[in-house]
């Protein structure tokens, strides 16, 4: 039983701290963060298409 006080104890704590943190992104963090992603994304979708063209591409298209 106490075990289990503790826990929710400290798990409530932990809710607390999260709480804070999650109050003090600013929407600027967020659309910083969202442009970040959206980049990359584009950079992976690039990459991936490349590694497309090149897994279709046989040695016989490289000795044209």
């Amino acid at each position: 039983m106490n075990q289990l006080q503790a826990q929710e104890t400290y798990l409530n704590s932990e809710k607390v701290d999260l709480a804070s943190i999650a109050s003090s992104v600013s929407a600027t963090d967020m659309a910083a963060t969202a442009t970040a992603f959206t980049q990359s994304q584009v950079a992976l979708n690039a990459e991936l298409a490349a590694m497309s063209r090149i897994s279709q591409t046989s040695l016989f298209d490289y000795l044209k």
